[in-house]
């Protein structure tokens, strides 16, 4: 699994992504296009908004930190984390 952080377009997300052969970012740009914002992939790259690769420990420690988190217990974070595939992890508050 690969994480994408998109902090350099006008909403935040974080997103898990299934790591294909092929570019994992063009995916997961596919997927914020889906999911959160912009009409295409070619609009996100025309204005250069590439999200950054995080690590695992790095996307897990924001989805632990998250609002949504609160209430949870450490070990059902964890899981739904781990459960995550090509969704949105976080998305910005204001979408929601």
């Amino acid at each position: 699994m690969k994480y994408y952080e998109f902090n350099k377009t006008d909403y935040y997300a974080l997103l898990a992504v299934k790591e294909v052969k092929t570019d994992n970012m063009i995916k997961a740009m596919k997927l914020y296009v889906k999911y959160v914002a912009y009409d295409s992939v070619d609009e996100l790259r025309a204005n250069s908004m590439h999200p950054k690769e995080i690590s695992k420990n790095e996307a897990l420690l924001k989805f632990l930190m998250s609002p949504s988190s609160e209430e949870m217990t450490v070990k059902n974070v964890v899981k739904q984390f781990n459960d995550c595939e090509d969704s949105v992890l976080l998305i910005d508050g204001s979408l929601l």
